[in-house]
């Protein structure tokens, strides 16, 4: 209908369709009193998405597929480099001035985010500003898939809640996301779009980030990308000690907070939850 806006078919729904479509025109063209020719015959082995989307999506899939085993956290010194740049000096963007160079607020929170709390950079792009909410004196992150435009990792550990690292807090975080409401803005990273690819709203920040890196001096060869931060966050919530707390119960604390799976460790699994207090104590650890 004219003037409609459809929301556009999955990958599979899209291979679906044109496997029954090709399937009916071949009939049709075999009975030759109705079609002389398959119109459908040069579309065998056509996606419905483009050869960028294809491999955007095979790039998200290698970059986020089991949190990458293998992959290292960010050196000390790669972290001092990263955390050097022009934006974590001042904290703004106004060392931009070149008229085709933009700057937004993204590339400074995002790496922040996911360094203090071990979120992936789509669970951290979709954030809405109601997900940073106050929950019994404490302020956390709602990594959840409660809107069409939201989706997290299907195994049920991904849905979680995050307390908001204190540095984080200190660094203006709350502040940046009050005056956005005030402002009248839903999402944490407005100035994110929206893709039906995988990525999701991450397409541009990876970019990003892998331009920075590159301009550091750091290769780029899948080796140094943005998850690193989380192999960063998940090393640092294994060292935290808590007094009070048995070590089988941090251990269960900090899956939680990662989003992992508990998988066979019988002495974990025997945990069904923790309280918002625990999750604090480790990530301000």
């Amino acid at each position: 209908m004219a003037g409609v806006e459809y929301e556009r078919m999955s990958p599979g729904a899209q291979k679906e369709r044109m496997e029954k479509l090709g399937t009916f025109f071949a009939w049709v063209s075999n009975n030759r009193r109705w079609l002389k020719e398959n119109p459908a015959a040069p579309l065998v082995g056509e996606h419905g998405t483009s050869k960028a989307e294809r491999i955007d999506a095979n790039r998200q899939k290698k970059e986020e597929g089991e949190d990458e085993e293998g992959r290292r956290p960010f050196s000390d010194k790669e972290l001092a480099l990263i955390f050097s740049v022009q934006h974590y000096r001042t904290g703004d963007g106004r060392h931009v001035t070149r008229g085709n160079e933009t700057w937004y607020p993204f590339q400074y929170w995002l790496p922040l985010l996911a360094l203090h709390h071990g979120c992936r950079i789509s669970e951290a792009c979709q954030l809405h500003l109601e997900d940073v909410k106050w929950i019994n004196g404490i302020w956390i992150l709602d990594l959840n898939e409660n809107t069409k435009d939201k989706s997290i990792k299907t195994d049920g550990t991904s849905r979680r809640r995050i307390p908001v690292h204190p540095k984080v807090i200190e660094l203006g975080f709350l502040d940046y996301c009050e005056r956005l409401r005030s402002e009248g803005f839903r999402r944490v990273f407005p100035e994110l779009s929206y893709s039906t690819t995988p990525a999701r709203y991450s397409k541009e920040p990876k970019r990003k980030m892998s331009s920075m890196l590159k301009s550091l001096g750091m290769p780029r060869d899948g080796t140094l990308v943005f998850h690193n931060f989380r192999k960063n966050a998940n090393d640092a919530f294994g060292h935290v000690k808590i007094p009070g707390l048995s070590d089988r119960l941090l251990t269960f604390v900090q899956y939680d907070v990662m989003g992992h799976k508990l998988g066979d460790d019988v002495n974990v699994n025997h945990y069904t939850s923790c309280t918002m207090e625990e999750r604090a104590a480790l990530v301000s650890g």
